[in-house]
């Protein structure tokens, strides 16, 4: 989806995640990567305060889920989530509607397992929303799925948190957990927000899932302790084999088409009746 089109969904989905592309400190935007010319001394300053800060916020944001006891911390966690997308988003309070219906659903579920939002309603309520805007009928995904999706996403931010990259997107504490330490069948607001992202950005996570089921495994599974940094080149094997391809977005795609024919506010409806069968159902 083009920046314009997800600005314009961020005004009702202010914290899903809007960027696939996490700048990388180390490689100074613009570069020639033909080039042999070495940064300058201040460039490199800057990339180095970029990571301290981008690494400083994913352990203030990872801390603060991982020890929510109130809907003001509630309130907190969403708030410093979204403020990493500052330059992104409209002002807070444009979004501070949407801002409260899901740091209520996030603290919900964070101190309750039985408020936990069910991977089955997650599945229902994206088909929905895929039904609405045209998508393909391969986009539509079951409750197993999800699951899947979850697991990946989980022991991938567990391997990449401990291997030092640390950022907004491989924060572990916003998952739910089950008592075996693998993630439970039901998910927290702000996970449910990533799920979201990651269905309608990322079509190759989705289809690499469907074949690792067919293998009759998670990627729990083959990672027993992702907590602790695993054996070399394991991980790299594992990514390459699930990114050697990038397929079409369909859900991209059907989201441009609903929008030519429905206008901007035909989409924004859509997104927001998504969010309400989510945090309000």
């Amino acid at each position: 989806m083009n920046g314009k089109l997800w600005r314009i969904a961020a005004a009702l989905l202010p914290i899903c995640f809007l960027s696939a592309q996490v700048p990388n400190p180390q490689v100074p935007q613009g570069t020639n990567r033909g080039s042999v010319h070495l940064p300058s001394p201040e460039v490199l300053r800057q990339a180095t305060e970029m990571r301290r800060r981008m690494i400083a916020n994913a352990n203030a944001i990872n801390d603060l889920a991982g020890h929510i006891q109130s809907l003001d911390d509630a309130r907190k966690l969403v708030d410093l989530t979204a403020d990493e997308f500052s330059k992104e988003l409209p002002p807070r309070w444009a979004t501070w509607s949407i801002r409260k219906r899901i740091a209520r659903a996030e603290y919900e579920s964070a101190a309750d397992p039985g408020a936990l939002i069910p991977e089955e309603h997650v599945a229902a309520a994206w088909n929905d929303y895929l039904e609405k805007i045209g998508a393909p009928q391969e986009s539509y995904v079951t409750a197993a799925e999800i699951h899947a999706v979850r697991d990946s996403s989980y022991v991938g931010s567990q391997l990449s948190w401990v291997r030092g990259n640390q950022n907004i997107w491989t924060v572990p504490n916003i998952y739910a957990l089950g008592l075996d330490g693998k993630v439970a069948n039901g998910c927290r607001a702000l996970e449910v927000l990533n799920i979201l992202w990651q269905l309608g950005n990322q079509p190759e996570l989705l289809s690499g899932t469907r074949e690792q089921m067919k293998k009759g495994e998670l990627l729990s599974d083959m990672f027993k302790n992702p907590s602790k940094p695993p054996a070399p080149g394991s991980v790299r094997m594992y990514l390459s084999a699930q990114v050697r391809m990038m397929p079409p977005n369909p859900v991209q795609e059907a989201a441009l088409r609903y929008m030519h024919d429905h206008g901007v506010h035909g989409l924004n409806s859509a997104i927001e009746g998504l969010l309400k069968d989510l945090f309000e159902g």
